[in-house]
């Protein structure tokens, strides 16, 4: 005989009696057992009203063979489909809340026992919340929307680049960092640390990694053009410049910048137009220049023009021939030959 409804009581607690359906001994004030290893075998509530459309509807608590100890709650619809609670023992006591039936079951969010919270992953750890996109494209990211339905979305695309893009469609309207830290805003192929397609504004700017002002520009020359030359204008090449080869050149432009490890502070250029180049030339600040003290020691604070030495800047000896030809002036000292001074370009 194998009772389906036991009620277990003794004379010392006849008010605390047990319980048990499918157990002769109960061991809580309810004991519900079950001898099916499938799911829907252990405590359902149904909806039998068909009018409503879910007849078949109901919330059931049972515990899944498939998985030892792992218990889940259901709400079912025409039997077989629903969202689901589920605490898996054999999954290190993760609780999840999905949606399926008891052959697959798909879990939309799982918690951790250190509380991460996974969505569309039941393994969290990427983070406190870890959101797993179903594909790569926009629309699988996350969305934060307000209560005028405009949005934000952040989404990681099949390039690893991660997107936050405002409005209802990505395209790189928004911000994108891909694999090397470059940040675009307004572009999806950052090619520098920052990059911005359109107009920035800010109160200040602190440059940390340059001391000069240049332009890039196309620079022709006898031999190859290297950081720290003099370049003049090239009359015969609108917008385009050349080594200096004269001493007094009053066409004297600026200092190729780069040399002796001191680098551009800020590069200005238009592309696509005259206003672009190739090299970078210090029209104003701080820069290392090739000299030449042939014509005299350099000291700081000497102003300096060209030399008849190609690319390199000399001392000015004759104030008279120097008037629209001076380069800038000398900050360090040469005593004599040729080498690198750090010269303040201040173009007169």
């Amino acid at each position: 005989w194998n009772p389906v409804l036991n009620l277990k009581t003794n004379k010392d607690a006849f008010f605390e009696g047990n319980l048990g359906i499918g157990t002769v001994n109960p061991e809580c004030l309810l004991d519900v057992r079950s001898t099916n290893a499938g799911a829907y075998n252990t405590i359902r509530v149904k909806n039998n009203e068909a009018a409503n459309g879910n007849s078949s509807a109901g919330l059931e608590l049972s515990v899944n063979g498939a998985n030892a100890g792992d218990t889940r709650v259901y709400y079912v619809v025409e039997g077989v489909q629903g969202w689901y609670t589920a605490v898996d023992n054999s999954n290190n006591d993760k609780f999840m809340i999905g949606t399926g039936n008891t052959v697959g079951l798909n879990a939309r969010l799982t918690i951790g026992t250190d509380g991460d919270v996974g969505i569309g992953t039941t393994s969290p750890s990427k983070g406190r919340l870890h959101v797993k996109q179903s594909s790569n494209d926009f629309y699988s990211g996350l969305s934060v929307e307000n209560t005028s339905s405009t949005s934000v979305r952040i989404w990681v695309d099949a390039d690893s680049k991660a997107h936050l893009d405002p409005g209802g469609a990505g395209g790189g309207s928004g911000i994108t960092m891909d694999n090397s830290g470059n940040v675009g805003i307004g572009t999806t192929t950052p090619g520098t640390k920052l990059e911005v397609n359109g107009t920035t504004r800010t109160e200040v700017i602190e440059i940390t990694g340059g001391s000069d002002l240049a332009e890039p520009f196309e620079i022709l020359g006898e031999g190859e053009v290297e950081p720290g030359m003099v370049a003049c204008i090239d009359p015969d090449r609108p917008g385009q410049l050349r080594i200096s080869q004269d001493a007094y050149d009053k066409t004297v432009a600026g200092i190729v910048s780069g040399a002796n490890g001191l680098h551009p502070g800020l590069t200005m250029k238009h592309e696509g137009s005259h206003a672009d180049g190739s090299y970078p030339v210090a029209l104003t600040g701080r820069v290392y220049c090739w000299c030449d003290a042939d014509n005299g020691s350099i000291a700081p604070g000497d102003l300096l023009t060209t030399s008849d030495t190609p690319g390199h800047a000399m001392k000015v000896t004759d104030y008279d021939c120097a008037s629209g030809a001076i380069l800038g002036k000398a900050m360090t000292e040469l005593e004599e030959g040729q080498g690198l001074v750090l010269v303040l370009v201040s173009l007169q």
